[in-house]
């Protein structure tokens, strides 16, 4: 019996195989090598349709892909804003880059962030991707049609493992809702009703009747922003069914907390076998296509500028906790023009600066002499400036009671030895950090490049330790001040108030532990509130 039985199975298994039924699925053999298309249209010809993030959303998925997901940089094709017209995206997907590159044990990933139109504005009942050059009245002639888009992809990309990303199916009203992607708020994509290929996956960022939702709290789209996040849990390991939930969690929560209304992103799959790891790496990577140089995203308006503000590089080394500014690309041809910025309604608060000096009794000079120990070194190794600078945001949000967003800027020359900044203040790091004629900066150039209408800055005077009879006294001089990002102007002020703690310590490394505890809640708590107040009667 045990022979006949398997004589059937063997028999059956050569009949699958005759019959061209494989009996494992084809997605679990290893990846030859990786390709992305990334497409983001934040400006469009028809101005009344331009977005903010696509654009930046299609550069920051780019960047994850290179420098994360190990996607060799000539293997991924940017395009975006004027690049990606309605010719310039099919010929990518079905003419000169994906049909020439990827073969048929590759992966590819196509990312498109834009307005999508839902089917109620069609007279078939179809989608489309809205292209740079789409005409809203045209959609049929000058949309991409997104069920057209699954049957080229099946047809013109020779792989079965294709997975596509839609930021794109939204709805919002265009030139009015800049938050929200779309062209009306009757619906967005239906990705039930694609035919899709064997091996093709689609995530969307949202379900047919929801807005997806540019975020209020940093540059990105809500779902790109935290599609990346979710891709990053396990690093190149993370899967892509663990990162949508957790990606579909995080957007829910957030548009949910922030604009009251639901927005779900959703999955169709046709992919068989093992979960899909972007960060797997290829087994037999080849040379890609030599390509034009990528251009960097911006996501602020550059025909709103300040009268005389200075020209400022392409690429802005500001970075913040929770958001990340755009590179400014100014035209030189718009300087001099008088045009009103609208900015984000939230406090950025600037990197603490200081101390300028370090103040020691002759005890403590001794001391520090004796046993080797360099003051300021050891303040910027606890972390006393990041701690200020992170306690404040922490109070301050809980005064203004998360009605306007708090966000923590650095500089990348301002490096951990604060030493460095000496006496400048932050207006003046930031110069250094930003190439510009002249070397020069204003506070609303600042503004604009940060987002933010108000402005904080801290600065350290000095920090003092004294050898007092029953332990030792540290204390720090302060000064702050809060600025509108819009014109400049100077709101509130502080000017060299002290703070001092009498420690537990007698001439003892441990002060300076005490000091990072005790300083930043001191300032926090005594500069939170007339801030907040401040603020809230701008």
């Amino acid at each position: 019996m045990k022979k006949a039985h398997i004589h059937i199975f063997l028999l059956s298994f050569i009949f699958l195989i005759s019959a061209g039924v494989k009996p494992a699925a084809a997605q679990n053999r290893p990846v030859d090598d990786k390709w992305a298309l990334i497409i983001g249209i934040s400006r469009f010809k028809d101005p009344s349709m331009d977005l903010k993030y696509p654009a930046k959303d299609a550069t920051d998925f780019r960047d994850y892909l290179v420098k994360e997901a190990g996607f060799s940089e000539d293997h991924v094709k940017l395009i975006t804003d004027a690049e990606a017209t309605r010719a310039g995206i099919l010929s990518a997907i079905g003419d000169k880059w994906l049909p020439r590159t990827a073969q048929p044990n590759d992966l590819v990933v196509i990312y498109i962030s834009s307005h999508g139109s839902p089917s109620k504005m069609d007279n078939e009942g179809s989608n489309y991707i809205i292209a740079h050059d789409t005409k809203k009245d045209e959609l049929y002639a000058t949309g991409i049609s997104l069920q057209n888009l699954a049957s080229m992809i099946k047809d013109r990309v020779h792989c079965d493992r294709v997975l596509v990303i839609l930021d794109a199916c939204h709805s919002g009203a265009a030139g009015t809702k800049k938050d929200s992607k779309g062209l009306t708020r009757v619906g967005g994509f239906d990705v039930g009703n694609i035919s899709m290929g064997q091996g093709m996956m689609i995530v969307c960022s949202s379900q047919p009747a929801q807005v997806s939702w540019e975020s209020k709290n940093y540059q990105n789209g809500v779902f790109t922003r935290q599609l990346i996040d979710a891709l990053k849990y396990r690093g190149k390991y993370t899967k892509l069914g663990e990162a949508f939930d957790i990606m579909k969690k995080g957007v829910q929560t957030e548009v949910l907390k922030d604009r009251g209304e639901l927005q779900s992103p959703v999955i169709k799959s046709a992919w068989k076998g093992d979960d899909l790891v972007l960060g797997s790496k290829p087994v037999s990577p080849r040379q890609g296509i030599k390509q034009d140089p990528v251009p960097r995203a911006s996501s602020v308006d550059t025909t709103n500028l300040d009268k005389g503000a200075p020209q400022v590089a392409s690429s802005t080394p500001l970075a913040a906790e929770i958001f990340r500014p755009p590179s400014s690309d100014t035209d030189s041809s718009i300087q001099g023009q008088q045009i009103n910025v609208s900015l984000l309604d939230r406090v950025a608060i600037l990197p603490v600066t200081g101390p300028q000096e370090i103040l020691l009794d002759a005890n403590w000079e001794g001391f520090a002499r004796k046993d080797n120990i360099n003051v300021r070194k050891r303040l910027e190794e606890v972390g006393l400036t990041e701690t200020i600078q992170n306690v404040f945001k922490h109070a301050l949000e809980k005064r203004l009671k998360n009605n306007k967003p708090v966000v923590l800027l650095k500089f990348d020359n301002l490096t951990k030895s604060n030493s460095s900044s000496g006496g400048e203040s932050s207006l003046s790091i930031a110069a250094k950090s930003i190439i510009t004629p002249q070397n020069m900066i204003s506070w609303t150039t600042l503004g604009r490049m940060a987002q933010a209408k108000y402005l904080l800055e801290i600065s350290i005077h000095d920090i003092e330790f004294k050898d007092d009879l029953y332990g030792d006294t540290a204390a720090a001089r302060v000064s702050a001040r809060l600025v509108s990002g819009e014109t400049g102007e100077e709101l509130w002020k502080l000017k060299r108030r002290k703070y001092s703690r009498l420690t537990q310590s007698r001439q003892d490394d441990s002060i300076f532990a005490e000091v990072k505890n005790f300083i930043p809640n001191k300032i926090a708590g005594d500069l939170a509130k007339p801030v907040a107040a401040c603020i809230k009667d701008q």
